[in-house]
Formats: structure tokens, sequence, C-alpha cells
């Protein structure tokens, strides 16, 4: 899942909690959350990032970024470098 932390209908941190929510209510194995921002406060993105928190994202990203960037996060990701 990629998400803008600022979206018109429900904010990337409301998405995070939602789908945190969902996955410990159903048991399901945790999915991958990438946050990307203009926004770079360093006390938002800990605690997007916080595991025991509110929102358990699991990357930031600053805007801009690029498409090998991305592909990297993802990678490291699903190759078992980064966890949950």
């Amino acid at each position: 899942m990629i998400a803008d932390l600022d979206m018109p209908v429900m904010d990337g941190k409301e998405l995070c909690e939602k789908i945190r929510r969902y996955e410990d209510t159903e048991g399901l194995k945790k999915s991958f959350i990438l946050i990307i921002s203009g926004r770079d406060y360093e006390n938002e993105i800990k605690m997007l990032l916080d595991q025991n928190g509110r929102y358990r994202a699991n990357h930031f990203l600053k805007k801009p970024i690029d498409f090998e960037h991305i592909i990297d996060v993802l990678s490291n990701f699903y190759l078992g470098e980064a966890s949950i």
C-alpha cells in the first residue's frame, strides 16, 4: 500500500490506523504501508513509523520521489530486508 499523508477523503494516518486495526481484528498478516508526503516533520514521521503506535507504517518517503527509490523500498521489504 502506498498512500499520501494528505489525501482529500481520508488522510494517511487514518488509513494506516484503519488497516492495522482491521488486520489485528481479523488476525491477518501485516501489509506493507509506505507513506509519502511533502512534509517531513520529525515527530510526525516517528509517530507514523512507531511499530507500537497507532499507525504503524513501514516506511516514509519525502516528495519529490522517483520511481527507482520506490522500487528499492519495496524490493527491500519483499526480499525480507525490512520488517514490520
